[in-house]
């Protein structure tokens, strides 16, 4: 029951937050003391409910498509594994880069720890090198430069 429980929240969080922009749902799913660990995107991590809301806007912002499926879930204690895939176009500013009005697609897998009925931490690994020459942001010939 608890599994099922947690794999519900974390689904939720790709169709509800990313998927369909309800910011708002955040305060329910994620606990105050969330930490998102460092990985090649956020450097320094993502910390609480303001930090995951500010990372969500700016994301949605830069791609207001954005649209994650789910290809695999994995629950075992405390922890729901996800196998995703993303696709957007990039019509806003992305992490330093400016927009190009490229569609592009990265997969990813992401753990997160629920405790308490809400994501208390999250470890992931994406393939942003992948995205960011899909979104056409990574010069590809000399003349890019």
């Amino acid at each position: 029951m608890v599994l099922e429980r947690n794999v519900a929240i974390v689904r939720r969080v790709y169709v509800d937050v990313y998927n369909a922009g309800k910011v708002e749902a955040i305060d329910h799913l994620y606990a105050p003391n969330f930490v998102s660990h460092p990985n090649a995107v956020s450097h320094d991590g993502i910390y609480g409910i303001t930090g995951i809301k500010e990372f969500v806007v700016m994301l949605r912002t830069a791609i207001p498509d954005i649209h994650f499926d789910i290809l695999d879930e994995l629950a075992t204690g405390d922890k729901v594994v996800t196998r995703w895939r993303m696709h957007g176009t990039m019509l806003g500013p992305l992490f330093g880069f400016q927009p190009t009005a490229k569609l592009g697609s990265t997969t990813g897998i992401t753990i997160h720890r629920v405790a308490e009925g809400r994501v208390v931490e999250a470890w992931e690994e994406a393939d942003m090198l992948g995205a960011f020459d899909r979104f056409g942001i990574i010069p590809t010939t000399t003349e890019d430069i």
